[in-house]
């Protein structure tokens, strides 16, 4: 049991590490510029993105 949660701690620290990365989100945001796609917040508060053609994506 001691072993499953120390690798899980483990893992959990290794992914929010690059979930904060700077350089990380420059990469996406260099990949999202090159395929044109921008990304939106609604009155609602719901995000969108469009992409270059103005066609909605996921």
């Amino acid at each position: 049991m001691k072993k499953l949660l120390l690798i899980l701690i483990l893992a959990m620290s290794t992914v929010s590490c690059e979930l904060f990365s700077k350089s990380y989100w420059d990469r996406v945001e260099k990949s999202e510029r090159e395929e044109g796609r921008r990304c939106f917040k609604d009155s609602s508060g719901y995000y969108y993105c469009k992409d270059k053609y103005g066609n909605l994506v996921d």
